[in-house]
């Protein structure tokens, strides 16, 4: 009875007790609300009715003619009247973002569509416009559904899983691969079901193409799980030019094809080297630290929040061109960036492995420079190792033993002596030059030391005598103490996640980080005591005098069927096959001739200027040319104050500029060839098989893999050989006087000239 006085009382002041029509319309209303309430009536609708435009919502979802705008309409009208919990406005913003999902979809369908590209520019940029927006929707519901998530509630968390690898799948979209693939892996231990945990994988994984078995860009972090050298060849296959496709078009069509083609190809070969999709191309503070699980089983909720290691990987999905040293990888292990090769070093070990990289390249610089005398001194941390200042000229073996048991070096140089205190805190060694100094094309970290670019300037053009530098474990792996604080805790948290056996106060990863510091002290010969050495300005004069007139300067380059590498561009000067060449990029200078010439698809023996042709040089790929490089007529031998040619009376063994000179995979066949001469100075058939498998991976045509050959296996009588062996014998230690009176002997009963025996001494010392 008080409730229904309630209820007039409550008519009276809203009508006045005047509109008896209207009074008894509203207290009949709530006496019936209030009867359906006692009874459980009212729930009952409710729930029903929920439910009911809970399935209209998803029957619109699956319509094959889907209407977004509607569907849109009944989820906001969802959320109005119908949404009281959480777990409501969950669903509801998680049915918004499948909504816009659907548009994203079918927009991209059009996209893919074959005669999308006939579409004007206008109206092809509009459907990419209305991608990213449906994109951004898509973000910005499953953000709004994330806000109303707790993990500890068991309800709430069963939806955090889905919505947070939709989240990642839509950031994949985006190109924010990185962000994506840590999302998905803090929803990993969410799954609640094997499809969810499917669905996590592939935002983490790089395999996501059905059936493939390496990384591939789309997916994970964004990067490739193939080294470079076969991505090359992937990238070749698939811009392959072959004229049977083009068979029954016009020479205008087939060349206007042929340069489209080029370009694609060149613009991914550009990719592939210097983009973000190869890994060590990003920037270094970003991938400086990795760290690894065994499998994607054991990477769920492994991550760090701040950023101070981005990227977890699975052993099996690690970036393909990357490296380690022997015995590595390793499952749930910290690895650091090498700081100028693409190699990851396991931090326990990292900043003194770089430390004692740079001394030995800095004392293998110093013995090319022609250093008499090299000291070292320990300022401070780890003692002076004598394995670090064993280094050598790998130029130097010409295929015979570089270093022996004790150390001493063979070839241009050899130590006269050493010597090293108890404590290990000074070393000493003495070296007796013998060829002329020179910079090796192979340094790493000198290339990236001011102090040692200027040091190299120095002694080859101004007769340095005397260097001394200082080298710091803190320089080589730039780590600062607050950074290494960072990472420590970032790795602790992270292997507590993926190890239950895992102790930090077992843990090594951070002990050795130390600061260590030498000091390095060189003395030179002096120049003009070598009899051949020549300056760089004299070299650079000999190369430039090299080169005739401009022939091509590349902008374009294709694989033809049948034919190889070949590149495209307008004659600058009439040519024909066979031609002595010289390829010359950011000044490197390399040999080669003209194999092909291609006019109007048909192969030539010559081609005037002004010709569009394709040309094929010896030894020139992809890997050793770009965009911009330079392709000059050779002029055999040239007067060097004028640069006219002159008649060459010289002999190859006499004539220096007679040498050949190697493309960067030549370099690496010749570096197998001396690897398989180096013990006896021959090569077996099991050399010549391994040669066999090398020269045509390196893409090197018979004839000039014989050539190289030559050059590294001067022709010997059984006399010759005899002598080479008894001098390779003495050649480990110093030549005393005694030493070259015994190898006197020994020329005059083998009865060699002087000069032959001093060029056949010269093929060891090489």
């Amino acid at each position: 009875m008080g409730i229904l006085k309630g209820i007039i009382k409550t008519a009276k002041d809203l009508y006045n007790a005047d509109a008896n029509d209207k009074l008894v319309e509203y207290v009949g209303e709530k006496i019936s609300d209030v009867v359906k309430k006692y009874d459980g009536t009212a729930e009952e609708e409710f729930e029903t009715q929920k439910e009911k435009i809970r399935n209209q919502i998803l029957d619109e979802l699956n319509y094959e003619e889907f209407d977004n705008e509607y569907c849109q309409t009944l989820i906001d009208r969802f959320l109005n009247e119908y949404a009281l919990s959480d777990d409501d406005y969950i669903s509801a913003f998680y049915l918004k973002f499948r909504a816009w999902e659907n548009v994203f979809y079918s927009i991209s369908e059009i996209i893919r569509l074959d005669d999308f590209s006939s579409r004007t520019d206008e109206e092809r940029e509009e459907f990419y416009e209305k991608g990213d927006e449906a994109n951004e929707k898509c973000l910005e519901n499953l953000d709004r559904a994330l806000d109303f998530i707790s993990e500890e509630s068991e309800e709430e968390s069963n939806w955090y899983c889905a919505i947070l690898y939709s989240k990642s799948q839509r950031l994949h979209f985006r190109g924010e691969h990185v962000e994506a693939v840590r999302l998905a892996i803090r929803a990993l231990p969410y799954a609640c079901n094997d499809d969810e945990r499917y669905n996590a994988k592939q935002c983490i994984t790089g395999k996501v193409g059905q059936g493939c078995n390496y990384i591939i860009e789309q997916g994970g972090y964004g990067i490739y799980g193939i080294d470079i050298d076969k991505r090359i060849e992937i990238c070749k296959t698939q811009n392959l030019w072959n004229d049977d496709d083009f068979k029954d078009e016009s020479i205008e069509y087939k060349e206007e094809m042929l340069s489209f083609i080029a370009m694609c190809f060149i613009e991914e070969i550009d990719d592939i080297k210097n983009g973000q999709a190869t890994f060590c191309n990003r920037p270094y503070h970003d991938r400086q630290f990795i760290f690894t699980v065994r499998d994607l089983d054991h990477i769920g909720g492994c991550y760090d929040d701040t950023d101070n290691i981005k990227y977890v990987f699975s052993l099996d999905e690690l970036p393909g061109e990357i490296t380690f040293p022997v015995g590595h990888p390793q499952a749930n292990t910290l690895y650091y960036a090498h700081p100028l090769r693409p190699m990851y070093l396991p931090f326990e070990n990292a900043p003194l492995f770089l430390f004692y990289e740079k001394v030995h390249e800095i004392c293998r610089l110093f013995q090319c420079l022609g250093a008499t005398h090299i000291t070292a001194r320990c300022i401070k941390g780890n003692k002076i190792s004598q394995s670090v200042f064993s280094t050598y000229d790998t130029d130097a073996g010409a295929g015979y033993g570089i270093m022996d048991a004790s150390g001493r070096l063979k070839g241009s140089n050899s130590i006269a002596g050493n010597k090293e205190t108890k404590d290990e805190m000074f070393l000493e060694q003495t070296f007796s030059p013998k060829d002329a100094p020179y910079c090796p094309n192979d340094l790493v970290w000198a290339t990236e030391d001011g102090e040692l670019r200027t040091l190299i300037k120095q002694r080859l053009e101004g007769g340095l005598l005397t260097f001394t530098k200082r080298v710091s474990s803190y320089e080589t792996s730039n780590l600062s103490s607050n950074q290494i604080n960072d990472v420590k805790v970032a790795f602790q948290n992270m292997m507590l996640n993926v190890s239950a056996n895992y102790s930090v106060s077992s843990d090594r990863t951070f002990s050795n980080i130390s600061e260590t510091e030498w000091e390095i002290s060189v003395q030179f010969k002096p120049l003009d005591e070598f009899e051949n050495y020549v300056s760089p300005n004299e070299l650079k004069a000999k190369s430039d005098a090299k080169k005739g007139d401009l022939i091509m300067e590349v902008s374009k380059f294709i694989y033809m069927s049948g034919i190889g590498f070949v590149i495209l561009d307008e004659l600058k000067s009439d040519i024909k096959l066979g031609d002595k060449v010289v390829v010359s990029d950011n000044g490197n200078d390399f040999d080669s001739s003209v194999e092909n010439i291609i006019v109007s698809f048909n192969k030539q023996d010559s081609a005037k200027a002004g010709n569009e042709i394709g040309l094929v040089l010896a030894g020139v790929n992809e890997k050793n040319i770009q965009r911009g490089t330079m392709i000059y007529k050779k002029r055999e031998s040239c007067d060097l104050e004028t640069g006219k040619p002159v008649e060459n009376n010289f002999s190859n063994n006499e004539n220096e500029d007679n040498k050949i000179f190697l493309t960067a995979e030549e370099e690496k066949y010749k570096d197998e060839i001396l690897f398989c001469l180096e013990d006896n100075g021959i090569i077996t058939e099991d050399d010549r098989k391994f040669l066999e498998r090398k020269r045509k991976k390196f893409n090197i045509s018979e004839d000039r893999a014989k050539e190289i050959e030559r050059e590294l296996i001067p022709s010997l009588n059984e006399d010759e050989k005899e002598y080479l062996e008894t001098f390779k014998e003495f050649s480990s230690t110093t030549i005393t006087d005694r030493i070259r009176r015994l190898l006197e002997r020994e020329r005059e009963s083998l009865n060699i000239s002087k000069e032959r025996a001093e060029e056949i001494e010269k093929m060891v010392n090489k």
